[in-house]
């Protein structure tokens, strides 16, 4: 039997523990997906404080001999239990940021193309009257023949169309 002090303590303890699990959940400090385990805990601690029988028969089914090695045994399967959950938020919270970096690089590539493509655009005002000029000397020259390209093209148009009646 626990002395009615140490079960008074043990109590306001445990009203503690839940204050302070509320309040994180209250200010987000903690997610409500991963408060349930820290609830849990807390209420197996409420019910060993306030039936320390169920801890002696827990014991008893076990076959462990002495009540304090049984609430090790009980602590330390929490303990892990708890890790253990940890680990695995922290093994999903690794990959998603592995994915995000990804994804932030992928797209600050594709911004940077972007970026070089719109530079290639800027030139053009620059390179178009080269192009115009160029293209309008290649109109005006003559073919080996002495007539001019367009004569050409446009004689290639008339044949195209005699052949076409």
């Amino acid at each position: 039997m626990i002395p009615s002090t140490l079960r008074f303590t043990l109590c306001i303890a445990v009203v503690c523990y839940f204050i302070i699990i509320l309040y994180y959940l209250k200010k987000r400090m903690l997610d409500l997906k991963y408060t349930l385990l820290w609830l849990v805990a807390g209420m197996v601690m409420g019910v060993m404080v306030f039936f320390p029988e169920l801890l002696v028969r827990f014991v008893r089914i076990l076959g462990i001999e002495s009540n304090m090695n049984g609430l090790y045994v009980l602590l330390l399967s929490f303990i892990i239990a708890i890790l253990m959950a940890l680990t695995s938020i922290a093994s999903r919270q690794t990959l998603k940021i592995k994915i995000l970096v990804q994804e932030i690089s992928m797209m600050e590539k594709r911004i940077r193309d972007l970026e070089n493509e719109q530079k290639d655009f800027r030139k053009i005002p620059e390179i178009l009257p080269k192009v115009q000029e160029a293209s309008s000397h290649n109109h005006e020259r003559e073919t080996d023949s002495g007539q001019s390209w367009e004569a050409v093209a446009a004689g290639k148009k008339k044949d195209k169309k005699k052949k076409g009646k």
